[in-house]
């Protein structure tokens, strides 16, 4: 199983040279879409959701594109039986008003995921790729470790 979650810094969103804005883009599995954060107007923190994927190797991307070449990119070796959690936050930089964000995803751990879950919420379905709506999976909030 693996969890998606977006926590970032509303404070620090589009400033350069930091690494813990909001990030609002999609997230691919290799060349196929899995769900998208944004959810409206306004950016919402601390959104959740889980996937049951096979077991092997994954290339998981974060992208502002509908693609994902542009996106930060985390190579990941799935064990059958294993909880994983990765985390959506942007990274920007430029120099003065020219800014450049770009989607960051990095695998945590379950207690870094539990403590930046807590308030969190369950993403909507409808920003799920159809495709792989049967391998969404009931999160609890905030997750759990073993």
């Amino acid at each position: 199983m693996v969890t998606f979650y977006m926590h970032g810094n509303r404070m620090t969103s589009g400033v350069p040279g930091t690494h813990t804005g909001l990030f609002y883009g999609q997230v691919f599995d290799g060349k196929s879409r899995l769900f998208s954060f944004r959810e409206g107007f306004y950016v919402k923190n601390n959104l959740v959701i889980s996937f049951a994927l096979q077991s092997g190797a994954h290339t998981f991307f974060a992208s502002y594109g509908k693609t994902p070449a542009h996106g930060g990119k985390l190579p990941l070796t799935l064990d059958a039986g294993q909880h994983y959690f990765i985390r959506a936050e942007s990274e920007s930089k430029g120099i003065g008003i020219v800014e450049f964000e770009k989607g960051r995803l990095d695998a945590v751990s379950c207690e870094t995921a539990h403590t930046q879950t807590e308030g969190a919420k369950v993403l909507d379905m409808k920003r799920v790729a159809s495709q792989v709506t049967a391998n969404v999976i009931q999160t609890p909030l905030p997750v759990t470790c073993p």
